[in-house]
């Protein structure tokens, strides 16, 4: 791919950003000839398939992370529930132990 098809595309390191202007903000010219039309034709239907495949990509990721949050979600639920027992056994047995004391008087 050309320099200007990776930059078309948003593969070019800064791209659009680098040149301050956003895609909707490019002017579009006419093809200077047929084999132009051609290159410009197959160019775009290249960026479109790099976007597809970047959404794509971007979607899995983001189901992953989704899995991968409800897994921690329910890791950070058991840590609780079990942290919340540990609590109610100490109290259990500062008030055992505090009885026990009460005896021994």
């Amino acid at each position: 791919a050309s320099e200007r098809e990776r930059t078309l595309c948003g593969d070019s390191e800064g791209g659009a950003e680098r040149h301050g202007r956003s895609e909707g903000h490019r002017t579009r010219r006419a093809p200077s000839s047929p084999s132009a039309g051609r290159t410009a034709h197959t160019s775009a239907g290249r960026c479109q398939a790099n976007w597809a495949h970047k959404k794509e990509t971007l979607q899995q990721n983001a189901e992953m992370d989704k899995v991968r949050l409800e897994r921690l979600n329910d890791e950070i639920q058991q840590k609780e529930e079990m942290l919340q027992e540990a609590r109610m056994e100490r109290e259990k047995a500062v008030v055992e132990l505090g009885r026990e004391k009460d005896c021994n008087r």
